[in-house]
């Protein structure tokens, strides 16, 4: 039987009722739905009207998670070079500290128990390093702090740095706002959204059950019909000495087993005119494309041979 394969992505479910909706409406008095919709209760005008509203939070969210995407790119592009900066200052230091890569520390570089600098990896850490080293430089004694060379040879301006960081966290807490306020328009969409889609759904099941044979009938409502796919089950085989068997509808990707005592002969196709392949006892073969239909073939003359492979 055929069942309805329902997206997950809103624009399409409202594209879905909106062509239901022109269905129902186009077919008038002669609208299979009228029965169902006066029996379930289901209001079709109320539900576009929520559709309409679910829209204008939906176009809010979108417009807002654009917003914070730029916020995030502004962030990105001024601590950039900044971070840059600061690998420059941690790679500088490190043969300071060989003997002892716990003096990274102090600056609030991670070190594992081998010695090995981890990298801070997120916004926030990263900020708090970039901070830290420069706070840590600061409270050295003018001339002697272990990064002084780097910075007068590089000519860092380190106002400067601090300057693109607080703009860069300043992009970074715009980007948390919108990006709260998105999510908060997305539940406001979900919300006015859920009833419909329930009885858009329902629709769905009930069109399906009245067209049982005739997918193109409820595709003209909108809906994506599919074949129902019927699940595959773990068939166990036993052939007697000296027999053959053809198995349909093997499962792509699944594994024949030989769980007997006697070697297996396997073959594709449904007269078995592939290459011969044996599997032995406890053995296994992978039955991928063009392994829909098998034989397989017990050739001992004493003793029955045993397998499981997946069969819709």
């Amino acid at each position: 039987m055929s069942h309805i394969n329902q997206s997950s992505v809103y624009e399409e479910q409202r594209k879905n009722q909106k062509a239901c909706y022109l269905k129902h409406t186009e077919d008038a008095l002669e609208s299979p739905l009228i029965s169902f919709l006066t029996k379930k209760g289901i209001d079709f005008v109320k539900d576009i009207a929520e559709g309409v509203i679910a829209d204008g939070h939906n176009t809010s969210s979108l417009e807002l998670i654009g917003q914070s995407e730029k916020a995030t790119k502004n962030r990105n592009n001024a601590f950039a070079p900044v971070w840059r900066r600061t690998l420059m200052w941690i790679q500088f230091l490190k043969p300071q500290f060989k003997e002892n890569m716990k003096e990274f520390t102090d600056w609030k570089v991670d070190v594992d128990v081998d010695g090995k600098i981890l990298f801070a990896t997120t916004f926030d850490k990263k900020v708090l390093v970039t901070k830290a080293i420069i706070e840590k430089h600061g409270e050295y004694a003018v001339g002697t702090s272990p990064l002084q060379p780097f910075i007068t040879t590089n000519k860092d301006d380190l106002l400067k740095l601090l300057t693109k960081t607080t703009d860069a966290e300043a992009y970074e807490v715009n980007r948390d706002e919108l990006k709260t306020k998105a999510e908060v328009e997305t539940g406001k969409r979900n919300t006015a959204w859920a009833k419909p889609y329930n009885n858009l759904k329902d629709i769905g099941t009930y069109l399906v059950g009245l067209y049982p044979e005739d997918k193109k009938t409820v595709a003209l409502w909108g809906y994506d019909v599919v074949d129902a796919v019927p699940a595959a089950k773990l068939r166990t085989v036993t052939l007697l000495p000296l027999i053959k068997k053809s198995l349909s509808g093997i499962q792509k990707g699944t594994v024949l087993t030989n769980i007997g005592l006697k070697d297996l002969v396997v073959c594709t196709g449904k007269k078995g005119t592939g290459t011969p392949q044996t599997v032995p006892p406890e053995g296994k073969l992978g039955l991928n494309k063009g392994a829909s239909s098998i034989v397989v073939s017990n050739p001992a003359s004493i003793g029955s041979a045993k397998f499981t492979v997946m069969i819709r």
